[in-house]
């Protein structure tokens, strides 16, 4: 192994909470708040430019570094999915197809989401619960109304 390449590839820590259909917004924040911590932002959003695979007939060293790097962050992120979501990214070989991939199946459903919650919040009523705990709720629906709507 190329020891330049391998002194620039961060650890990952693990993430808690692992993807499922229920928890998209959550797991989003975690997987976000970690891939900017370690820069590694321009390969989940394909932004890098990736360097060719061959230079002069020769394999070209940065592209095995893109490699390596772009293969760290997938294998990351395939680590903190559940099983029951693997379906979906079956077919994805870089990090950044596997973001796209999860950003698509989720964002249709978070707009259904955010319209369900709306839908709450216009039409919860106080009832029997105190006003702190009528306020606590109705603070939750807007929260998650925000979480939902940043998809």
């Amino acid at each position: 192994m190329d020891s330049t390449a391998s002194a620039t590839l961060p650890t990952f820590h693990s993430i808690p909470i692992r993807l499922t259909r229920e928890n998209y917004h959550y797991w989003r924040i975690q997987i976000l708040s970690t891939v900017k911590a370690h820069g590694f932002e321009e390969f989940l959003f394909g932004t890098v430019k990736v360097p060719p695979n061959i230079v002069e007939g020769e394999v070209n060293h940065a592209y095995t570094l893109w490699l390596r790097r772009d293969q760290l962050l997938f294998s990351w992120i395939i680590a903190s999915i559940s099983e029951s979501m693997m379906g979906y990214i079956t077919r994805c070989n870089t990090s950044s197809d596997l973001w796209s991939i999860l950003e698509t199946v989720f964002r249709s459903q978070s707009r259904a989401r955010v319209q369900h919650l709306k839908a709450q919040l216009h039409s919860s009523k106080k009832g029997d619960l105190s006003i702190s705990d009528y306020f606590l709720h109705m603070q939750g629906l807007a929260d998650n109304i925000q979480v939902a709507e940043v998809v």
